[in-house]
């Protein structure tokens, strides 16, 4: 049964435009800090009162016409440019915090390395640093068990590619090179 104030066809348009509204909603939605809840939280999922205001305000001036470009040139007028998540804001792009990162990266491995070799389970030496071919068979399985469990094994295939990728380039015979 048709709606008598909607000729046939229109319904259709109505649910087409509002899907597409909600989709620029929702894009500015994730790129509007929200103003109560600190700079790490947009307003798409806030329930503080402030974010549920702003995102009726952004749903309005988008049904009234306005494109994202407007509506982000007056919510700055209004707000200021804070009111907007920037590249260096956020978490893992802040050059503070991706330092501080690395830096527990770094400290984890050195802290796992110290730990195995105090215990005698690894034995690295600056030559097994330097080269991962001086590695024998023997401690590449020593090492792989350590960190993923004693149950793994190796297959037949992994085998001959470890073999090979460990074992030292074949030294051609007969060929000899002077040095300038």
């Amino acid at each position: 049964m048709s709606d008598p104030r909607n000729p046939a066809g229109t319904a259709d348009q109505v649910d087409e435009k509002e899907i597409l509204l909600n989709e620029k909603a929702k894009a500015l939605f994730r790129a509007i800090r929200c103003l109560e809840c600190g700079s790490g939280q947009n307003i798409e999922f806030s329930n503080a009162p402030t974010a549920v205001a702003l995102r009726d305000r952004v749903r309005k001036l988008l049904r009234d016409g306005l494109d994202s470009e407007t509506i982000r040139d007056y919510l700055t007028q209004e707000y200021g440019q804070s009111v907007w998540f920037q590249e260096s804001d956020i978490f893992w792009t802040d050059p503070v915090l991706r330092g501080l990162w690395l830096g527990g990266a770094l400290l984890g491995g050195l802290v796992g390395v110290t730990v195995l070799r105090r215990r005698g389970t690894l034995s690295l030496t600056s030559k097994t640093l330097a080269s991962p071919r001086l590695l024998t068979k023997t401690q590449i399985r020593q090492l792989t068990q350590q960190i993923v469990g004693q149950r793994w094994r190796w297959s037949a295939a992994e085998e001959r590619t470890l073999q090979t990728i460990l074992s030292p380039p074949a030294q051609q015979s007969g060929v000899t090179r002077k040095s300038p």
